[in-house]
């Protein structure tokens, strides 16, 4: 059992990679100190409650191995495995778990290049880099950013009102007991105001979201690429899924110097499905006003759609573009069959047109591939083994 800080980490697990499986601390030593790359990964409430929120941490952590990458990955106190009381709110003490931990193995001369957190451990990360700036990279998974969103779901109606009274709310039984104190401290916790204070070279994407703008995207897209084929590696495929599938088939169209592209759910007429997202007579309202505010279902802000924006999309010809596809360029569009966000019949209709096409419709699949995530990855990577191989082929 490892002690670090103010958690008992009992749940704690270290992919190495020079030696394929589970490792003690020794191995990890020389893991960390050849490779200088690591991934510290943290998990909270959902991984207190459900296991499958475990495989995310575990099958991340397994990708990570096979690319050379060594991890750590750990429950917070009282959450999984771990040992102690679980604490529906602590979030910022979590964060000063989570830096003991980094403090620990940098003392050790480990290199720490990164942190994960998801769900609660994603709000954790974040508060982490707001407060301690010494991480460069960090991802959040799946984290709220209004924490006092979803409780009512979580503690039922009228909670302040029973916590009050009894001092605490049972979630299904006593293991996960929510105290006042623990409630009042989620409460109090302002995810916005700590984001604005992460540092602007922790790394995560900056400026402002735009519905259009695809041809700036695809251009960015391509620095990118000539980033890393100006340091010696080579881009062999890139992949794209909702909005980010049409720039790869459009940065095909347009640069042709990556011959393998993975649309997955794209939208063949990028006009389609606009009065859905935007509202009834959304023109109208968007030159009257100059923008258009998008909420999610549960009616909380999600993105402003300015006209600029929105002309830009409407002018963007996917069917024109995608004629000017290179023929040696393989091109694999994945569709679910019961997508109701973009329909499959998109995905016929570039079939119609890419020269050098693959279409595999999987049946059953949302747009979010929520029960067939399974067949979405194996079906990916059969296309892009052969696409290697061929390459590997062509080039001997």
């Amino acid at each position: 059992m490892l002690r670090v800080g103010h958690s008992n980490l009992r749940r704690h697990e270290i992919s190495n990679p020079s030696s394929g499986k589970q490792s003690q601390r020794r191995a990890l030593l020389v893991s960390y100190l050849v490779r200088k790359s690591a991934l510290w990964e943290a998990c909270g409430f959902g991984c207190a409650r459900k296991e499958e929120d475990h495989f995310i941490i575990e099958n991340l952590a397994v990708a990570l191995e096979k690319q050379g990458i060594s991890s750590f990955r750990f429950d917070f106190a009282g959450n999984g495995e771990s040992e102690g009381a679980f604490q529906f709110g602590h979030m910022r003490r979590e964060a000063d778990d989570l830096h003991a931990v980094i403090q620990h193995f940098s003392g050790s001369n480990h290199v720490v290049n990164a942190i994960f957190g998801h769900s609660k451990g994603g709000a954790d990360v974040l508060l982490y880099a707001s407060k301690y700036h010494d991480i460069p990279t960090v991802v959040e998974a799946s984290a709220r950013y209004d924490l006092k969103k979803g409780i009512e779901r979580h503690l039922g109606k009228d909670f302040m009102e029973k916590i009050k009274k009894e001092g605490f709310i049972d979630i299904g039984s006593p293991k996960f007991r929510v105290t006042e104190e623990s409630l009042m401290d989620i409460l109090s916790t302002d995810m916005r105001e700590s984001c604005l204070k992460i540092d602007k070279d922790c790394r995560e994407s900056e400026g402002t979201f735009q519905f259009g703008q695809y041809w700036r995207e695809v251009d960015d897209l391509h620095a990118v690429v000539q980033h890393f084929s100006g340091t010696n590696h080579t881009v062999s495929a890139i992949l794209g899924h909702s909005k980010g599938r049409d720039e790869v088939l459009l940065h095909a169209s347009k640069y042709g110097d990556v011959r393998t592209v993975v649309n997955v759910s794209g939208r063949y007429d990028l006009n389609g499905g606009l009065e859905l997202r935007l509202g009834k007579n959304f023109m109208e309202r968007i030159k009257k006003q100059g923008y258009l505010d998008i909420k999610d279902k549960t009616g909380t802000f999600d993105c402003r759609v300015t006209e600029e924006s929105l002309l830009d999309r409407m002018n963007t010809n996917m069917h024109e573009s995608c004629l000017k596809i290179a023929k040696d360029c393989r091109v694999l569009t994945v569709h679910g069959s019961d997508d109701d966000v973009i329909p499959v019949g998109d995905a016929l209709e570039f079939a119609k047109i890419i020269p050098n096409h693959k279409l595999h419709v999987i049946q059953g699949a949302d747009h979010y591939y929520s029960a067939h995530q399974a067949e979405l990855a194996s079906t990916i990577l059969e296309f892009l083994k052969a696409a290697f191989q061929e390459d590997k082929t062509t080039s001997n």
